[in-house]
């Protein structure tokens, strides 16, 4: 798992050359300060798949915060998510608000590196538009007004760099009937236009999903003039 090169990061930061393709690649950032995931969790969902992914995982508990997002079916779900890490004390020390009690689908951490305040958001496989206007609101409150923002989650961007779409080949909902009835799921251009356009504070957007062994990476202005940077990592070998 990510736990091993990641401890050894934190001990030694020239080692982020040895372990990963880049320095900081993946969901190590600030030199090993903090570990970012991007899911997938698991292939199938399982249970053996998910005790081995949380041994692994908490490997990082103590020596360096971290945070988690699922992927989407079939190979996490929320159940599983939350059965293996909403009570996993040493995964929740790392988190500040919840958008449901209980639950781990979609949270916020606060982190401090030097004299800069970041704020980290876990947001849920096709955020539904309840979760992007909670996170919206935490982002403008007092409390966090001056904070930079970091988004990850799953899928959003697509190869070509530009937010996923319907359209897009193995899009973040490849049938949103198979979610709901209607269009409160979100893809990565709807996140764009609903969510990270808006708030000047949010700088970077983290994902993965997408097979490429390159680092996708792109620039966007937001609504308030801000460069948005936005990324995918998710190589295969």
């Amino acid at each position: 798992g990510v736990a091993e090169p990641c401890i050894e990061i934190q001990k030694d930061e020239s080692k982020a050359y040895d372990y990963t393709r880049k320095s900081n690649l993946v969901a190590v950032i600030t030199n090993g300060t903090a570990v970012l995931g991007l899911g997938d969790i698991t292939q199938y969902d399982t249970d053996e798949e998910w005790a081995h992914a949380k041994t692994e995982i908490t490997k990082l508990n103590g020596v360096v915060p971290y945070t988690l997002v699922r992927g989407g079916l079939p190979h996490d779900s929320n159940a599983q998510f939350d059965n293996y890490f909403a009570n996993e004390s040493g995964y929740t020390a790392n988190i500040a608000g919840y958008y449901e009690a209980g639950s781990v689908a979609n949270t916020y951490s606060a982190f401090t590196y030097g004299e800069n305040k970041y704020l980290i958001f876990s947001l849920d496989f096709a955020a539904v538009d309840d979760v992007l206007t909670w996170a919206g609101n935490v982002i403008e409150s007092e409390q966090f007004k001056d904070y930079k923002v970091i988004i990850t989650t799953h899928s959003y961007l697509y190869k070509d760099g530009n937010p996923c779409s319907q359209s897009t080949p193995s899009s973040a909902i490849p049938d949103k009937e198979e979610y709901t009835s209607d269009d409160k799921y979100n893809n990565g251009d709807e996140m764009w236009d609903k969510f990270v356009s808006k708030h000047e504070n949010i700088f970077l957007v983290l994902s993965g999903h997408f097979e490429s062994n390159d680092i996708i990476a792109s620039q966007a202005l937001g609504d308030n003039g801000n460069v948005v940077t936005q990324m995918m990592i998710n190589p295969q070998g």
